[in-house]
């Protein structure tokens, strides 16, 4: 559904917006002390590294193309 909706620039907010969530999951799963809780902590972790990452590369690649 969002797949059709958004726009370029959109998919940098929504990106953003989804790092975000993954990065507050991560630390409130650090606050539970069971051991499910730690692996969705370090899968949120790596999945906000990942989303941000990704964002990252994109806009320099945005960048350069804007600016060549």
């Amino acid at each position: 559904m969002v797949w059709d909706e958004l726009s370029l620039p959109g998919w940098y907010l929504f990106g953003a917006i989804a790092t975000i969530i993954f990065w507050l999951f991560r630390s409130w799963f650090n606050s539970r002390s069971n051991s499910l809780a730690s692996l969705y902590s370090q899968a949120c972790d790596r999945w906000g590294v990942c989303i941000c990452v990704a964002e990252l590369i994109l806009l320099t690649f945005r960048y350069l193309n804007l600016v060549f």
